[in-house]
């Protein structure tokens, strides 16, 4: 799960799941016909690349991650505060400030920050196997776009290569490894 089972609320009844499967063809087949957990049928989807954060200072697209960083403190996601995030005290949505658009209101982690938006549009831009609904591969079929549109420019009738479009990498070792995310109720 994306989230520990005790960081959890007493109430919550959804949960998201990310599944790690083995080849394009397993997860296109987990996205087009969902899956069987338990008993429950859900429905799937590609987990789409976003802009890589910096959890040090916060930054949306950043080059590095916290372990790297090299910033020399912390910057407070919630507050905007110079403390670590995870011990920041403010709770209330108007005391929070987001230290990437500057905006009170929203801490930097909200997917609604015009700075995240910004950057995420960017990204997408520069990584257009986000524009697909399933993982590209030789059958035609999977060269769906999200808006449910084929891909036409695609004439010699072949899978859209990774390399070809400067396509960042897996995010996993395993050169394989295709994601999707399993929205689930409790």
């Amino acid at each position: 799960w994306i989230k520990p089972k005790e960081q959890c609320h007493g109430e919550q009844r959804v949960a998201h799941l990310i599944v790690t499967l083995c080849t394009p063809e397993a997860a296109n087949q987990a996205i087009q016909e969902g899956l069987n957990i338990e008993g429950k049928s859900v429905l799937t989807r590609k987990l789409l690349w976003e802009p890589r954060n910096c959890m040090k200072h916060q930054e949306v697209g950043a080059p590095h991650i916290a372990a790297t960083c090299p910033a020399t403190t912390d910057v407070c996601g919630t507050c905007a505060g110079g403390h670590c995030t995870l011990s920041c005290t403010v709770k209330e949505k108007h005391r929070m400030c987001c230290c990437n658009c500057k905006i009170d209101g929203h801490a930097a982690w909200d997917r609604a920050c015009p700075s995240f938006v910004a950057a995420l549009a960017c990204f997408n831009e520069k990584t257009p196997l986000n524009h697909y609904r399933f993982y590209p591969t030789g059958d035609p079929s999977t060269w769906v776009l999200l808006d449910n549109k084929t891909d036409t420019r695609n004439t010699q009738h072949s899978a859209p290569s990774n390399d070809a479009w400067g396509h960042p990498g897996p995010t996993c070792c395993n050169e394989a490894c295709s994601e999707v995310q399993v929205p689930h109720k409790a």
